[in-house]
């Protein structure tokens, strides 16, 4: 990774933090550890077990929740949302109407106060629930467009600029999320097509932390794509037992692009917490007082 400089921190179990950062200890092994004290943002792929589902949430009080997973896990969807305090969503984000990311949208639309709906603009008539609650902004995007989320976060629409052919994958919506100096990058459900339009328009892809496509599918994360976004986390979420097909396929060129990679069906909870110049990944459940054994790691935002 460049010259980003990687180190393996482990907390101390009962002293936890004294200024909010972990500090190096001498065994480098998992213990129990209380949540992490944190200002900024803290972004948690959920353990919903069957399609994509991500919690944000700002230190100042905002949440947003990027896509919904399958129609199948709505009680574990609600249930992850529960455990981490979640009553209202100011923002309610959908990649695409694929059901591994959209099972839910109605659900979370019936069931929470939701201030905006952001969605792909191209393709609003089949990816928008068919019931918006009144008072709902709604907040359609193609490349290029920006929005203020929470304190000091920005996102960036970087797909799609066109429609490309009738694949509900390849006109997902693709974002920047950025805190600080820390980069996120969500790839929807894209395949190939979509990723080298992505190529040909951007020229700075880099992210610390990506979110791989389309639960993994062989169909996307090119060995091009990953070059060019170099990430130093990848979260690969499940469409569920027996169902990632060439999953291993896209596992091994993570590998080999030397991510540390994190998966919500094995790990649990994987919590990505920034403060805007350096970011920690947290493995464990959802409030505080109740994470499960697992060591945080601390880098420098890019």
């Amino acid at each position: 990774m460049g010259a980003v400089v990687r180190m393996v921190l482990v907390l101390v179990a009962i002293g936890g933090l004294a200024g909010g950062w972990a500090q190096p200890v001498a065994a480098p092994r998992p213990v129990a550890q209380p949540e992490v004290d944190w200002t900024g943002l803290k972004v948690t792929f959920l353990p919903i077990g069957q399609g994509e589902a991500t919690l944000l949430q700002w230190s100042s009080g905002e949440t947003a929740l990027i896509d919904t997973g399958m129609a199948e896990v709505r009680a574990r969807l609600f249930a992850s949302l529960e455990e981490a305090g979640v009553r209202r969503l100011n923002w309610l984000i959908l990649s695409s109407d694929m059901p591994e990311v959209a099972g839910n949208a109605q659900a979370v639309l019936d069931a929470y106060p939701v201030e905006a709906l952001v969605f792909p603009a191209l393709t609003r008539q089949v990816v928008l629930p068919k019931r918006i609650p009144a008072g709902v902004r709604l907040v359609g995007l193609t490349a290029g467009q920006r929005l203020h989320l929470g304190d000091g976060t920005a996102l960036t629409a970087l797909h799609p600029r066109q429609m490309l052919s009738l694949s509900p994958q390849n006109n997902a919506l693709v974002f920047r999320l950025t805190h600080g100096d820390t980069r996120f990058l969500f790839t929807g459900s894209i395949h190939a097509e979509a990723e080298k339009a992505i190529l040909e328009a951007e020229t700075d892809l880099a992210a610390a932390v990506l979110k791989v496509s389309d639960c993994g599918s062989a169909q996307g994360s090119h060995p091009d794509f990953l070059a060019a976004v170099d990430p130093e986390v990848a979260v690969v979420f499940s469409r569920g037992e027996g169902e990632d097909f060439g999953r291993e396929d896209v596992l091994e060129r993570l590998s080999d692009s030397w991510a540390e990679i994190y998966q919500p069906s094995r790990h649990g909870a994987v919590a990505v917490i920034t403060d805007g110049t350096q970011y920690q990944v947290v493995l464990g459940r959802l409030r505080a007082g109740q994470q499960d054994s697992a060591p945080e790691k601390e880098k420098h935002g890019r």
